[in-house]
């Protein structure tokens, strides 16, 4: 019987630790496509001609994209740049006009 006991309570703790795995790498990529898409945009801003940002206000600007600034109208958050529009998250892609 405590086989049985053994079997399930490691059962349990694998299908915990999938899940907190699973958990932390959704919110580490949403932290890097956050930030990637900041550093997109100030260099794409800088290579425009607008002065560069600093790096504490990029940073910022990134989580910001990551505490859920990214989906406010029901899709992504975009900066108009010449004929660009970049998206905040990085892992979104940079549409041409």
């Amino acid at each position: 019987m405590s086989d049985v006991l053994e079997i399930i309570g490691g059962l349990t703790v694998a299908a915990i630790g999938i899940g907190v795995s699973i958990l932390a790498l959704t919110i580490a990529g949403n932290i890097y496509g956050g930030i990637k898409g900041a550093y997109r945009i100030r260099a794409i801003s800088a290579r425009a001609g607008k002065p560069r940002m600093p790096h504490t206000k990029t940073i910022m600007l990134g989580l910001k994209a990551w505490l859920g600034q990214r989906y406010r109208n029901g899709t992504g958050t975009y900066w108009e740049v010449g004929l660009m529009r970049v998206p905040i998250d990085g892992r979104d892609k940079i549409e041409r006009g």
